[in-house]
């Protein structure tokens, strides 16, 4: 989409994709109970989900195996009824999945 407006950078890709795992990583150690504020669900829950959800759905990057707890998270979350994804354009999703393949960049 916007691949002609800017130039490749493997290194800064790479970086990001790195800053990118540690948040997860962060949001990992921090998390005690059933949901990112505690036992129920709050905004935090919301706007986290949206993220995840974006990059698991659309990019096809999942978290970090090295975090469990996250893990388990998402799955909750996802098992809801009021976090379906949604159906993304099958013209974007073809763009979007084969992003870590272009890039050589793979989380």
């Amino acid at each position: 989409m916007n691949a002609d407006r800017h130039p490749r950078d493997a290194k800064a890709a790479s970086l990001g994709g790195e800053r990118f795992e540690s948040k997860f990583r962060v949001a990992e150690a921090k998390l005690i109970g059933l949901f990112l504020g505690g036992a129920e669900v709050t905004i935090a829950d919301c706007v986290a989900m949206a993220l995840v959800e974006f990059a698991d759905q659309f990019y096809g990057v999942t978290l970090p195996a090295d975090c469990p707890k996250l893990s388990q998270w998402y799955s909750q979350m996802s098992a809801r009824a009021s976090t379906q994804p949604p159906k993304y354009p099958s013209d974007m999703l073809a763009l979007a999945r084969g992003l870590p393949e272009q890039t050589q960049i793979f989380i």
